[in-house]
C-alpha cells in the first residue's frame, strides 16, 4: 500500500498544482521535473514501473497543462545533488533519507510532508507468545518474514538486529521470507512457519482488529525508534518562492477536496501536511539513531 502511496505523491503533487493566472508567477515552468528516490520503488520490478506511472501522467497533463516529468535517482544524496543542480525541481524522500542527505547538504529544505495513516512511524519484531523466543539471539538461524514493499524503516530496523554480531540478516537468520502483506507476515508467526516477523507497527494494528483471536497469541519482541515520515523537498534558492508557495498552497487545499481524497484512499496515503517544529526534531533524532550508511 505505501508503495502506491508513494508513487503517487508525485502525481498528486502535479495535480495540486494549477497553471499560472493573473499574479502567479510569469516564469512558472510548463513542466515540473520531479525525482523520486529509488527505495520509494523496493520490489517493484523495473519493467513495471513506466506502465504503472503513464496513466497518472497522462491525468497529471490533462488536469494541469503543465507536462510532467520524473526522475528516478540511485539514492537520497544523488538526488539532493539533483535538487542542488536544478535538474529536478521538488523530490520526494524517505524521512529518514531526507535526515541522511540534508546532514550532507543543509540547503535541503522539506517542503511538505505525506503522511500514511501515521505522522511516526515504527517497525516491530513480532514472535509468537509460546514460542519461547526472549531475545534476537534465540532467532538466529531462523526464518524471519518481512513484507514485499515494506518502508525504509522496516529494512533498517531488521538490519538493526543482528548489527551486534557484525553479520547482515540473510546470513544472521536462517532466512528471509517476503509474504504479500503484513496479515500474511503475522499469520505465518501465528501458524509458527516463520519464528518471527517484522511490520510496520499500523499493519499490526490492523491485524488486531482483523483478527484479534490470533493477535492475543502473538507478542512484540522489539519496537524501532520513531521514524519521520516522507517529505517533498527542494533545495534552497533553486527554485522560486512564489513557484513553492503555489505548489504548497495548492497541495495542501487540493488534498481535502472529494477527488484527492479518493486518490489518497486508493494510494494508501492519509494526509499532506505542513511542516513542523515537531517533524524537525524527528529528522535530528533518527539522524542520531540511524546515521547514513557506510559510503553515503
Amino acid at each position: 500500500m505505501f508503495i502506491r502511496g508513494l508513487l503517487a505523491l508525485p502525481f498528486i503533487l502535479m495535480l495540486a498544482a494549477t497553471p499560472p493566472t493573473r499574479g502567479a508567477d510569469k516564469d512558472a515552468p510548463a513542466t515540473l521535473q520531479v525525482g523520486v528516490v529509488k527505495t520509494v520503488f523496493r520490489d517493484v520490478p523495473s519493467p513495471l514501473i513506466p506502465a504503472m506511472m503513464q496513466p497518472m501522467l497522462e491525468l497529471m497533463e490533462s488536469q494541469t497543462g503543465m507536462t510532467p516529468k520524473v526522475t528516478i535517482a540511485s539514492d537520497a544524496e544523488t538526488l539532493a545533488s539533483q535538487l542542488a543542480d536544478g535538474k529536478v525541481q521538488l523530490g520526494l524522500f524517505h524521512g529518514v533519507e531526507f535526515a541522511w542527505a540534508r546532514a550532507k547538504c543543509s540547503k535541503l529544505q522539506p517542503l511538505i510532508t505525506a503522511v500514511a495513516q501515521r505522522r511516526i512511524l515504527h517497525a516491530v519484531l513480532v514472535v509468537k507468545g509460546d514460542s519461547g523466543v526472549n531475545g534476537v539471539p534465540d532467532l538466529k538461524g531462523k526464518k524471519v518474514a518481512v513484507p514485499k514493499g515494506s518502508r525504509i524503516h522496516c529494512h533498517l530496523f531488521l538490519e538493526r538486529q543482528c548489527e551486534e554480531s557484525g553479520e547482515n540478516p540473510e546470513r544472521y537468520f536462517g532466512g528471509i521470507v517476503t509474504p504479500s502483506h503484513s496479515e500474511d507476515a503475522l499469520d505465518a508467526v501465528f501458524k509458527g512457519t516463520v519464528s518471527a516477523a517484522i511490520v510496520d507497527e499500523a499493519g499490526l494494528d490492523q491485524y488486531q482488529e482483523r483478527k484479534s483471536a490470533r493477535y492475543e497469541q502473538l507478542k512484540v519482541l522489539r519496537k524501532s525508534e520513531a521514524f519521520p515520515t516522507g517529505v517533498i523537498a527542494y533545495h534552497a534558492g533553486s527554485v522560486k518562492d512564489a513557484i513553492l508557495k503555489q505548489f504548497k498552497t495548492g497541495l495542501l487545499s487540493y488534498a481535502g477536496s472529494g477527488k484527492a481524497k479518493n486518490l489518497m484512499t486508493l494510494s494508501g496515503l492519509t494526509a499532506f501536511e505542513a511542516v513542523t517544529g515537531q517533524y524537525e526534531e524527528q529528522l535530528t533524532a533518527i539522524l542520531k539513531a540511524y546515521p547514513p550508511p557506510a559510503g553515503k
